[in-house]
């Protein structure tokens, strides 16, 4: 049976890969195993078994050479961690279970509502989450938010005060863009949502953390909160069609009412993932248990409460 792990495009997660080696080692004796577009420059890289150069996940040869990995490697598990090889994955998750391979990914359907913001907004409505109101460059309604349909890292952003401010780039990009209305920090608190999903599509866990400071698109400062809106988060989202393994959600809360607006789902782990996990949330020894030892996993709500994180930056030196 092949047990090893092969997460992609390790980059700088070494907190996540630090995780999944725990869980193999203390689990099934499994070894982890890494991609990346340059693994010499990966500090993530310098944490895996070995890891290996692969092309960008849109080009010919990307599925195939993932494949040849696993068979040299006795590869049993995939975990995605970008967004870009996402679609790519759940459009050939067929042809890796032929192989004996899981990816632990969500259905196609779910992963392309999830990589069109305008399918997410249709996604959020569907779990009866409300979600801010979409405007029209042309209306009177001003601040105007807008991003890219297929965006991520907080990459393209706009926020337009008025007509004036409604550049001829923005307009050049409008079809590739959603624009809504303007969430103020001042009246909302952002949110991400750390969930785990069984195979039967279950929520398992669920851990809400408010974005206290945010560098470069991924948290740097946050803190756990079990507050007003877990429950609330809980019963909304306990079952998502086509959901397996980690979705990360954002949403604001309105600071007095707690009234929800959904903004974004990623269906893989997220960059601030490493504080829900020191909270508790074993999502990795999750994956081990259920892809590799075929064990069931029980709701858990035992995480710590208003744990804090707080980031630095390290070098490795090779």
């Amino acid at each position: 049976m092949k047990r090893n792990i092969l997460i992609t495009s390790v980059g700088r997660r070494v907190e996540l890969i630090e995780a999944f080696v725990e869980a193999a080692n203390s689990l099934c004796n499994s070894e982890v195993f890494g991609t990346d577009m340059n693994p010499e420059m990966s500090s993530a890289g310098r944490f895996v078994s070995s890891c290996f150069i692969v092309p960008r996940a849109n080009a010919n040869g990307y599925i195939d050479k993932l494949l040849e990995i696993c068979e040299d490697y006795k590869i049993g598990l995939i975990i995605p961690t970008l967004d870009t090889e996402l679609l790519a994955l759940a459009q050939n998750q067929e042809l890796f279970n032929k192989a004996g391979v899981s990816v632990v990914i969500s259905d196609l359907e779910l992963v392309s509502k999830c990589r069109d913001k305008r399918l997410t907004s249709i996604l959020f409505t569907e779990l009866k989450i409300p979600i801010p109101k979409e405007l029209d460059l042309t209306g009177k309604e001003f601040p105007i938010f807008g991003k890219p349909i297929s965006g991520s890292l907080s990459q393209g952003l706009v926020i337009i005060k008025n007509k004036s401010e409604i550049t001829d780039e923005i307009l050049s990009k409008r079809d590739e863009m959603v624009f809504m209305e303007y969430i103020s920090p001042s009246h909302f608190d952002e949110y991400t949502i750390d969930a785990y999903y069984n195979k039967n599509s279950e929520c398992k866990c669920l851990v809400p953390w408010r974005r206290i400071e945010v560098r470069g698109g991924e948290i740097s400062k946050g803190i756990t909160n079990k507050g007003s809106i877990y429950s609330d988060l809980v019963r909304l989202l306990n079952h998502v069609k086509g959901a397996r393994g980690v979705l990360t959600i954002q949403v604001f809360a309105h600071k007095k009412t707690g009234h929800l607006k959904g903004i974004e789902i990623n269906p893989r782990f997220g960059g601030g993932f490493p504080l829900s996990n020191a909270a508790g949330a074993k999502y990795a020894e999750y994956i081990v248990k259920e892809y590799i030892l075929d064990q069931q996993i029980d709701f858990y709500d035992q995480w710590k409460d208003k744990l804090k994180m707080t980031r630095y930056d390290k070098a490795i030196y090779f």
